[in-house]
């Protein structure tokens, strides 16, 4: 008979715990193979349940995979995850899956090989629509889902363990002069105009802009509540997982007022659409309409997500307390001066929307 073992995996922050399964297989002529071994995201009882199985198909050597797309086991991993994440982290790895789904489909889980994770981590980074940060994200979803996988008793194996996920790359900022922004602000109207305040004078991220809904836009308090996003057509949750309010002052008040008035209805009620009324889709602003204005006004290649950077060092040169740009641009932290030199009341000023654009005013020479 084979013999296994179970050990409960805590991970460091001693919020995540998982179970190592080992078990031993043997071959038809009785030599013993080496140990095997699985780390999965279960339950104590699952984890037994599953070295029973491991330990039967050994025994009888009948091991027999049940069929399932990966479309399907996609499914039944987010059932299973349902329950026990954060809604907005269910909405997390529902936009994973749609984009895991869309190059999979039906493809069945036990012909998979560690061959087409790879092909699928390189597709994502030629396709160039995200970060390869974000693709290795993407493949830690592959590799949980495969794990339902071989608890249920589809696969023998996950595949994707042992595949690298890719090395971050940092790419240079381009950040535009304020005589060059000025030109770019002067040659726009309409949603483009406005889409451009807002990314300036918010630091807002692209898929936050996409996603602001008018009930988070609170004009008389001069209050933007950030609480979702929208990219790829799927709605989640902001990067740091948790909402926030960015302060702005009178100027973009005025501007989102008028806007308001003349902006077209939307489905969603978001404060940017596309032709049809339905939310932005970001790269379809940037490669239809941005990029090639932006060239024909032989500017500098600079797209909205570096008005970030133009925001938060404009309002650190002008003085504004560190921990309040944080707050304002949505970081999970201050680094090294941030952190150790500021230390205001909760990150906020009670002028800051003011100051901010007070601060980018200094930056357009206005």
């Amino acid at each position: 008979m084979a013999s296994g073992s179970i050990k409960k995996v805590v991970s460091k922050d001693g919020k995540t715990i998982k179970y190592r399964i080992r078990w031993d297989e043997e071959v038809g002529d009785g030599k013993r193979r080496k140990q095997k071994q699985e780390t999965l995201p279960i339950s104590y009882k699952d984890a037994e349940k599953f070295l029973r199985q491991k330990e039967g198909t050994i025994d009888t050597g009948t091991y027999v995979a049940k069929k399932i797309t990966f479309a399907d086991l996609t499914a039944l991993f987010l059932k299973q995850k349902k329950p026990d994440v954060k809604r907005r982290s269910n909405e997390y790895y529902e936009g994973h899956a749609k984009q895991i789904v869309d190059y999979f489909g039906n493809t069945l889980v036990d012909r998979l090989r560690p061959r087409h994770i790879k092909n699928y981590k390189q597709f994502k980074i030629d396709e160039g629509r995200i970060g390869t940060r974000s693709v290795g994200k993407q493949l830690g979803t592959i590799s949980q889902i495969l794990d339902v996988g071989v608890m249920e008793d589809y696969l023998k194996r996950n595949v994707a363990k042992g595949v690298k996920r890719p090395k971050n790359k940092k790419t240079k900022i381009v950040i535009l002069t304020g005589e060059e922004m000025g030109i770019l602000l002067e040659a726009t109207t309409g949603q483009m105009h406005m889409i451009i305040q807002v990314c300036l004078y918010t630091a807002m991220r692209a898929a936050e802009v996409c996603g602001l809904k008018w009930d988070c836009v609170d004009l008389v308090e001069g209050v933007i509540t950030v609480d979702k996003t929208y990219a790829d057509g799927v709605w989640g949750p902001p990067k740091t997982d948790e909402e926030r309010p960015i302060q702005i002052g009178s100027h973009l008040i005025d501007l989102l007022a008028k806007w308001k008035d003349a902006a077209p209805e939307t489905e969603d009620g978001t404060v940017f659409s596309n032709r049809e009324g339905k939310p932005l889709d970001w790269r379809n602003f940037l490669n239809r309409h941005y990029r090639p204005l932006v060239k024909s006004l032989g500017l500098p290649p600079a797209t909205p997500h570096s008005f970030r950077h133009t925001y938060v060092s404009a309002l650190i040169a002008a003085g504004l307390e560190p921990t309040f740009v944080q707050s304002q641009a949505g970081h999970a932290n201050l680094k090294m001066t941030m952190d150790t030199y500021a230390h205001p009341l909760n990150g906020r000023d009670p002028k800051g929307g003011e100051k901010s654009e007070a601060a980018i005013g200094n930056y357009l020479g206005s």
